[in-house]
């Protein structure tokens, strides 16, 4: 089921800074081409050109720099993705990865939002998982944006 988290920072006074998505539907075509898609696989963003062919995407978080990336999955067709895409009905680039597990810059592993989640020091507030207070700050994820405060858990949706 597709996951979305959110995260703020109180020293950024963003409500609302990281986004991460767990296994949203998309679309992958037999031209590279990738595209969102609703929970009924029916096309919502971008255009196939040729072929379609369901997947999913995720958007993942590295803690060392602060970057997102769009990492496709469920590409078993083997099907070379085109990296960037533009979506006409919003003006919206998305630059995609296919399967990718590293930060491209960093190399060091991309996290999930729900591993962002266990690394955030009010874990406790999420409802779904009996997460304890994180004790130990040495794992806490700082906010990408200022550094300086640490990332807080806002909310979380599920799409059932």
């Amino acid at each position: 089921m597709p996951e979305m988290f959110y995260f703020g920072c109180k020293t950024c006074k963003e409500p609302i800074l990281l986004i991460l998505i767990e296994d949203m539907y998309a679309w992958i075509d037999e031209n590279g081409n990738f595209g969102l898609a609703n929970v009924d696989r029916g096309i919502t963003e971008g255009k196939p050109e040729g072929k379609s062919f369901p997947a999913w995407y995720s958007i993942r978080y590295c803690p060392q720099c602060g970057r997102t990336y769009t990492v496709v999955s469920g590409n078993r067709y083997g099907i070379s993705l085109k990296k960037e895409h533009l979506f006409q009905s919003s003006g919206e680039k998305w630059v995609v990865y296919d399967n990718i597990k590293e930060c491209p810059m960093c190399q060091i592993p991309l996290l999930t939002g729900r591993e962002v989640l266990e690394r955030v020091i009010n874990r406790d507030q999420f409802r779904r998982n009996d997460y304890p207070p994180l004790e130990d700050l040495t794992c806490a994820l700082k906010c990408p944006r200022c550094r300086e405060d640490y990332l807080l858990y806002e909310k979380y949706f599920r799409m059932d």
